[in-house]
């Protein structure tokens, strides 16, 4: 299978590597375009102002110093030298649920990749603590000996789902990993939560020179959202979450009067 990898945490992310490394390992035709930088939150941005800088690391890895879309964009408008059977972004470090959808980078490459035509899986990953402080920062690591039992075991199905356009809905498959150690519960079927998972408010503060600056400190809200057909509720009980995300929104079917 020829496919076309990427994801919103940058081209040295590990999650990125190690879908490269694994799925090279299993007789796949795998190219890698991703972000120079993280774009996390960049959600479906698209450069069409600006040039971006292409780096060609290797035979089928370049890094762009776009959005995760973009990578995406450039590479099925001619970049990579094939078509690609399938596209996969991740694995994303932390999760990609409910309104986080709405945000993400990871899972706006697989929504690029569907407005070509292609279909496309998004990966992500809860995160598990392991204990040791570097530099004030909590090392952090996604539980890779599951994801790859798992891959081992339903990718062909994952891959049939993205492929299968229900009344020709055009959607991609979105599948979040449940963070901690040990074996996955199993799997379901969800929908996105309409839960929010953060809290947030602006901090501000003055550079040295005196200019006003504003940051955005997000805080995750506690998870008050239990049912296990949703995304949320399903990894927060140790399962695998995989939904079906249409790229456009479908009819409501409000009757509008204007």
């Amino acid at each position: 299978m020829k496919l076309l990898i990427c994801n919103d945490d940058g081209y040295q992310a590990e999650g990125l590597l190690f879908l490269q490394e694994y799925f090279s390992q299993r007789n796949n035709e795998v190219y890698v375009i991703a972000p120079y930088k993280e774009q996390s939150g960049k959600s479906h941005s698209i450069t069409f102002t600006d040039g971006m800088m292409l780096i060609k690391k290797s035979e089928k890895f370049w890094v762009l110093d776009g959005t995760p879309a973009d990578c995406v964009n450039v590479g099925l408008c001619g970049l990579l030298p094939v078509k690609p059977d399938l596209i996969i972004s991740g694995i994303n470090l932390g999760y990609n649920i409910g309104m986080d959808t709405l945000y993400s980078g990871t899972v706006s490459a697989a929504k690029e990749a569907v407005v070509h035509g292609y279909p496309a899986i998004s990966l992500s990953s809860g995160i598990a603590h392991n204990g040791e402080d570097t530099l004030g920062i909590t090392s952090c690591h996604i539980n890779y000996e599951q994801i790859s039992k798992f891959l081992d075991k339903h990718f062909d199905s994952l891959v049939q789902a993205a492929k299968t356009h229900p009344k020709n809905n055009r959607h991609l498959i979105n599948v979040n990993f449940p963070g901690g150690e040990g074996k996955f519960a199993g799997i379901k079927r969800t929908i996105p939560s309409k839960e929010t998972r953060y809290r947030d408010e602006i901090v501000t503060f003055k550079s040295p020179v005196g200019k006003e600056y504003v940051w955005i400190k997000g805080e995750l809200r506690e998870h008050s959202d239990p049912n296990l057909i949703t995304d949320m509720g399903a990894v927060r009980a140790g399962y695998v979450s995989v939904s079906a995300i249409n790229v456009l929104p479908e009819d409501s079917g409000v009757n509008i009067l204007f």
